[in-house]
């Protein structure tokens, strides 16, 4: 029987997240040519581009089916931002290698930031919104604005608070100046110290809100 007019139409998935996911696995896999003109090993950063890649992979096949997705939203951003520090990092490391102190300190600046608009939403906001994208209620607000308070802290008080950036092997490392630093956010750089700490208790606040979502849950939401 033909099909009439009414009859509903299948939704195609969409390819934009497909296209943002590859060419951020195409910048991100030049990190990975960086890494072994430093010198260094390729296992390690190859197990972390696979990682980070994959949380790609999950958000991009997340929005093409779902646009709204916001869990998709934020893996597709983690891949992005991971992606591109890593590879402007290993590039400022290269540069620095051959003198070239003016590019690698351009390079070193997403390279040392843009970790704190990636990594720390991953650890605090993804268990606090897992697996439906919403708060488990809303007591745990004040847990996502602290996790978005700290991401947009860190990127101030290390984008332009930090004078330096060390570049290189740990040991012996390269320092150079910091292009975007404000001299007038000096003042925050002691307060740095209390990022990690801070960090990591949000984290744990983040996973125990995870547990308890899991305990209250049934049917679907629990197999999720």
């Amino acid at each position: 029987m033909a099909a009439t007019a009414t009859s509903p139409r299948t939704s195609r998935p969409s390819r934009w997240p497909w296209i943002v996911l590859g060419v951020t696995a195409a910048f991100a896999a030049v990190g990975l040519v960086f890494v072994s003109l430093n010198g260094y090993s390729l296992l390690g950063d190859s197990a972390n581009f696979t990682a980070f890649m994959g949380m790609g992979v999950v958000g991009a096949l997340s929005l093409s089916r779902a646009p709204n997705n916001r869990i998709g939203w934020l893996l597709l951003w983690v891949a992005i931002t991971v992606g591109a520090a890593f590879t402007t990092g290993e590039a400022s490391i290269y540069a620095a290698a051959q003198g070239e102190h003016a590019l690698a300190s351009w390079l070193a600046w997403p390279g040392n930031v843009l970790w704190t608009v990636g990594l720390f939403p991953l650890l605090i906001l993804l268990p606090l919104v897992f697996p439906d994208g919403r708060l488990p209620s809303p007591r745990w607000r004040w847990l996502f604005w602290a996790g978005i308070g700290i991401s947009f802290f860190s990127f101030i008080s290390i984008g332009f608070g930090e004078t330096t950036f060390d570049v290189g092997d740990v040991g012996q490392p390269v320092r150079i100046a910091n292009p975007l630093h404000v001299p007038g956010l000096d003042l925050l750089g002691p307060v740095e110290n209390v990022i990690w700490p801070l960090l990591l208790g949000l984290f744990a606040a983040a996973g125990a809100s995870m547990v308890i979502r899991f305990r209250r849950s049934s049917g679907v939401e629990r197999q999720q």
